[in-house]
Order: C-alpha cells, then sequence, then structure tokens
C-alpha cells in the first residue's frame, strides 16, 4: 500500500496528500485522492502527529 500511495503522488506531484485505497478482486484500487487531505482520524489511529512531520518537512525543503 505505501508503495502504491507513493507512486499514485509521485504521479500526480503531489507532496501531501491524502490517498483512499479499495479492496478489489484483483488487489488494491485507487478510489480517490485528496490534495487536502485530513490527518485526524490517521493520528488517532497511529499515534503519529502528522501536522508536525509535515511542518519538518516544509522546513526541510524550503531550507534546500
Amino acid at each position: 500500500m505505501k508503495e502504491l500511495a507513493i507512486k499514485v503522488a509521485e504521479i500526480l506531484k503531489l507532496d501531501y496528500c491524502g490517498i483512499d485505497v479499495l479492496f478489489g478482486k484483483n488487489g488494491p484500487v485507487i478510489c480517490e485522492v485528496n490534495s487536502n487531505a485530513f490527518f485526524y482520524a490517521f493520528e488517532n489511529a497511529t499515534k503519529i502527529n502528522v501536522a508536525e512531520k509535515y511542518a519538518g518537512y516544509i522546513i526541510k525543503k524550503t531550507a534546500q
């Protein structure tokens, strides 16, 4: 799933997005891609502070 999500984001040239994946008969299927994704549910499930990680990413990218 991670590799599929990264490939989709790269194809769409998105640094940050939410990718909805469904499980089809022949494997995973991309349902939709949100360029302005919310991360509340993800943070609750993973205990990862997405806002902090994304802010660090932006600072790193702009410092280059």
